[in-house]
This record gives C-alpha cells, structure tokens and sequence, in this order.
C-alpha cells in the first residue's frame, strides 16, 4: 500500500513539476517576444494611399469612396483623440498621422490628405514605408504643414518663408519633360543663400557638413514639386533623420494650385 502512496506521489510530484517547467518556457517566449518586436504605435492614424490614390484605414477593407467620406472619418479621428486624452484646446491632441502610399503617388495626394487631416485638427505627421507604420517612431517624428492661413503665404514664391524657416528647406525639383531620372533639381535654401546639389549622395553629404556647425538646428522644411513621387520625398526624409533633423516640415508644393 506505501509502495502504491509513494508512486502516485511521485507521479503528482513530476506532474507538477512538468507543468511549472512548461509555464516557465511560456512565460520566457512572451518575454522574448516582447523584447523583440516593439509595441505598435497607439495615439496614432493610419492612413494608406494606393497606386490609384484610394485612401485604405484599418477599419474598412475598402477604400474611403469620396472626399466627404475622408473628412467625415478624419473628423470622427480627432474627436476620438480629444477623448482620449480629454483635451482641453485642439493642441493638446498631439495624436500622430502615420501615411503610407505607393512608390509613385505623386506628392500632391499626399499633401493633400496632410491638409485634409489638419483641417480636421491633426498637427503631426509622419511618412513611412508600407508595413512599418505599426512600429515606434525611431527616431521621435515631429512632422508637420507649413502655416498656410498666413496671408503672406505663396507656395510659388519661396520668399514667404521667414528666417527661421529660410535656413533649411530642401527643394525638390520635377525633371523636365522627356529628362532621365526622378527629379530635376535639389536645392537647400538658407539665410546666406541657395546651394543646389547634384543628387542624395551630395545632398547628405552637405547637410551633415552644415549641420556640424548648428547642432542646435533640428527643424528641417521639404517642399517638393507636386509630381515628385512618393518613394523620393520617403528617401530625404530619412536622409534628413540620419543627420539629426527631429522635425520635418512637410510644406505645399509650390506648382500647384492646393
């Protein structure tokens, strides 16, 4: 009869004792997990364009059908925003748009749906790669729109901008018609004056030797033509991160009519 109480007991003991082994590991693979993959982005707005200029959101497998359907959803967004942080002012909602488009969307869409997005009261934005919209920001993203309720504002002159801003704004020029490659033009606006450069390489390359002497400079402005595609405006914005820009400024394009 003992020889019986002693076997069950040791079969309940190795019962127990695989059981704890097996939550152990399952508690260490969540941990990895966990430590591997970062938390998704959550005070955030997701918002697609495709090849064609639809507008996906999460919500629906479908795209937004028209623009009264986009505002009313953009609308809908921020008063959630509000909520969630029980805004006082509209700028206490410091919820990030994340967009993501196509290779080829020309600029002007997604200028667009910036504007459309800040009418409904967003004031951050930030450009990205299909499939990397659900990570952290890395690094912090502070992007935004130009003020175009200034009445000074014209987005075909340049030479609204004030100093401040005149110090660093990239330029990026459509090629002309029947010209080779993605873009005609680069060129850096500053006080001191303009400097155009040949291509990226270039372009890194002075902004890294500038920005060495104005370490305190983070604020960087783009303004690309409207037809200049998404994946060039998504190669400077991460040129301009690699340097040590934290805000980006995305401003109208100056040859269109938005």
């Amino acid at each position: 009869m003992s020889r019986l109480v002693n076997l069950v007991q040791s079969k309940v003991t190795w019962v127990c004792l695989g059981t704890t082994l097996l939550g152990y590991f399952a508690f260490l693979l969540v941990l990895s997990v966990l430590v591997v993959s970062p938390p998704p982005v959550r005070d955030a707005v997701l918002l697609h364009l495709d090849g064609d200029g639809l507008l996906f959101v999460p919500e629906r497998a479908e795209p937004l059908p028209s623009t009264e359907e986009i505002n009313a959803y953009l609308c809908r967004a921020f008063q959630d925003a509000e909520r969630m942080v029980n805004a006082a002012r509209p700028e206490d909602v410091q919820t990030l748009v994340i967009i993501t488009a196509e290779a080829k969307t020309p600029y002007d869409s997604v200028y667009g749906l910036m504007r459309e997005s800040k009418r409904a009261g967003f004031s951050r934005w930030d450009l990205r790669e299909k499939g990397t919209e659900r990570e952290r920001q890395q690094p912090p993203a502070r992007g935004h729109q130009a003020d175009s309720t200034d009445p000074a504002f014209d987005p075909a002159n340049p030479s609204y901008l004030t100093p401040r801003q005149l110090r660093w704004t990239i330029l990026i020029r459509s090629a002309p018609p029947g010209a080779k490659g993605r873009f005609g033009a680069l060129v850096i606006l500053q006080p001191e004056g303009e400097t155009s450069v040949p291509d990226f390489v270039q372009l890194e390359r002075f902004l890294k030797a500038r920005r060495q002497d104005e370490l305190e400079l983070e604020e960087i402005h783009l303004m690309p033509d409207s037809q200049i595609t998404y994946d060039t405006v998504l190669q400077v914005v991460k040129m301009c991160r690699r340097v040590g820009f934290t805000s980006i400024c995305y401003d109208p394009p100056p040859d269109s009519n938005r």
